[in-house]
C-alpha cells in the first residue's frame, strides 16, 4: 500500500518546500486528471485541496496581518517592479505573491530588490525563486 506519493509534474517543486508551488486551480486539476483521492498540498503547503471531500483548506499562519504583508508586496510589485518589463503578477496564488517572466534574468535581478523591500516593509515573509 502506498502511504505517501510525491512527484514533480512539472519542474514546479522547490527549496525549501517539498511540495508544489502551484496555486490551488491547477493542483486541482492535476489532481482530477491523475484521480487522486488523497490530500494534496499546494502553494509550497500554504494550503490543503482534500479531493474526496471537496475542501479546501488554508494554513493556520495564513493570518489577516500575513495576508495585509502580502498585499503590501503584491502592490509593490506592481507599481515598481512590473512596469516596463516582461514579467507580470502569478494571480492565481493567495498564500503568496509573486512575479513571472520568460526572461530569467528578469527575476535574477529582482530577487536582492525583493528581500531588501519584504525586509524593511513585511519581515515575517521568505522571498525565494524557482
Amino acid at each position: 500500500m502506498i502511504k505517501l506519493f510525491v512527484t514533480d509534474i512539472d519542474g514546479c517543486l522547490a527549496e525549501p518546500y517539498d511540495c508544489s508551488g502551484r496555486p490551488y486551480p491547477y493542483v486541482e486539476a492535476m489532481t482530477q486528471a491523475l484521480d487522486l483521492t488523497t490530500p494534496v498540498l499546494f502553494e509550497a503547503g500554504g494550503g490543503r485541496f482534500d479531493p474526496v471531500a471537496a475542501q479546501t483548506t488554508w494554513s493556520p499562519k495564513l493570518t489577516d496581518e500575513m495576508e495585509a504583508k502580502l498585499n503590501t508586496v503584491q502592490q509593490w510589485f506592481l507599481r515598481e517592479c512590473v512596469p516596463g518589463t516582461s514579467m507580470s503578477l502569478d494571480h492565481a496564488k493567495h498564500t503568496q505573491t509573486g512575479v513571472v517572466s520568460p526572461e530569467i534574468d528578469e527575476i535574477r535581478a529582482l530577487c536582492p530588490r525583493t528581500e531588501q523591500f519584504v525586509a524593511e516593509n513585511a519581515p515575517g515573509l521568505h522571498v525565494f525563486s524557482t
